[in-house]
């Protein structure tokens, strides 16, 4: 019993670390087309280091849902939450 706050200090720090996320955003591509006021984004999620794929992750399939014609650049983000058994990754395409 004398050893019980210990425990339930190490659980509760234990159960925070759990719910922690990191986010990490990488420039993939740039070209000479101008910034540009559109931004469209797509979204993959896997889950336990298993890829849920979604068939729509991709540079082309961002660019049409904002109505992108001329691509300025291509960056893609990551978060990574409950230790890592969540990744969500997003691929962010924005021009004109």
């Amino acid at each position: 019993m004398k050893h019980l706050p210990r425990f339930t200090f190490v659980l509760i720090i234990s159960f925070l670390l759990c719910l922690t996320s990191c986010t990490t955003t990488l420039p993939v591509a740039y070209t000479g087309n101008p910034i540009g006021t559109k931004v469209g984004k797509t979204i993959n999620t896997r889950y336990c280091f298993f890829f849920f794929s979604n068939p729509n992750f991709s540079v082309l399939s961002a660019a049409k849902e904002a109505g992108i014609t001329k691509i300025s650049s291509v960056e893609i983000s990551e978060t990574t939450a409950f230790l890592g058994f969540i990744q969500t990754y997003t691929l962010i395409v924005t021009g004109e």
